[in-house]
């Protein structure tokens, strides 16, 4: 098996910079396969932002995401070489793992502005919901002493305003005013319409990237992952996915009838 067997020419791709590059800060880059060049070297177009070329640097280490025919495809390269050829400035990345296929209801995503909430949790909460979570105790009254802690700290527990800007299967993408720390424990509260209902859902997730906002200096966009989350939770979500992308593609079908 080689590095870039499931990987060609025209795949999109998004890189999001590893926690060890000093400095900088978890944003998240897009680029496409140019070309691929053997040895697990593919060749990919410099990012770009508004018109602008992002010269990311040499030696650089990302988290690389490659959207596929196949699927989502996932692993860690490093920036080799940067070029020009004309006018079209290029990136030359190596893998350094072999990519991980992820799971097919990770990969779909919403685009979307809702307004949601959430709170940081402690290693107080996080150790009282592990426990509750893998039911180890030692009398029933433990339990109920767990569970009992549980609730004052989520009754004492206040809420901070965000806006989610997408939602996947795999995870949500905040814009708050609050700067969280990377690896974070959160706990995300939205509101989904399902099946014709309003569900209210509230989903453990971690912080894996961060970046400042551009134009808007007090605003902080959290890239999150959820954990723990059952397999029912998430088929819910990807069942919404799927009925507000039917909506927009009824709506844009009115709209191409009405022209």
């Amino acid at each position: 098996m080689q590095y870039w067997e499931n990987i060609e020419v025209g795949n999109k791709l998004e890189l999001y910079p590893l926690a060890q590059n000093p400095g900088k800060q978890g944003r998240l880059y897009l680029s496409q396969v140019q070309d691929i060049l053997g040895g697990g070297e593919l060749e990919i177009l410099m990012p770009m932002e508004k018109g602008k070329t992002l010269l990311l640097p040499k030696d650089m280490k990302f988290i690389v995401t490659f959207y596929t025919s196949g699927g989502m495809y996932q692993g860690e390269c490093i920036v080799k070489d940067r070029y020009r050829t004309g006018t079209i400035f290029l990136l030359v990345i190596q893998l350094l793992s072999r990519l991980s296929k992820k799971q097919r209801r990770e990969f779909f995503r919403l685009d979307c502005r809702q307004e949601v909430g959430y709170r940081p949790i402690d290693n107080k909460e996080a150790i009282l919901r592990e426990k509750i979570r893998i039911d180890r105790f030692n009398s029933p009254e433990e339990k109920e002493e767990c569970v009992n802690q549980l609730w004052d700290l989520e009754e004492k527990a206040e809420w901070i305003p965000a806006v989610m800007l997408d939602i996947s299967g795999g995870g949500v993408r905040l814009r708050t005013r609050k700067r969280e720390n990377m690896e974070d424990y959160l706990m995300l509260r939205m509101r989904l319409y399902i099946e014709g209902q309003m569900k209210e859902i509230d989903l453990e997730v971690s912080v894996v990237s961060r970046a400042n906002v551009v134009n808007e200096s007090q605003m902080i966009e959290l890239r999150c992952k959820y954990l723990n989350i059952t397999s029912q939770r998430q088929e819910m979500i990807v069942r919404y996915i799927f009925e507000e992308q039917r909506k927009m593609r009824a709506v844009k079908q009115g709209e191409k009838k009405g022209r």
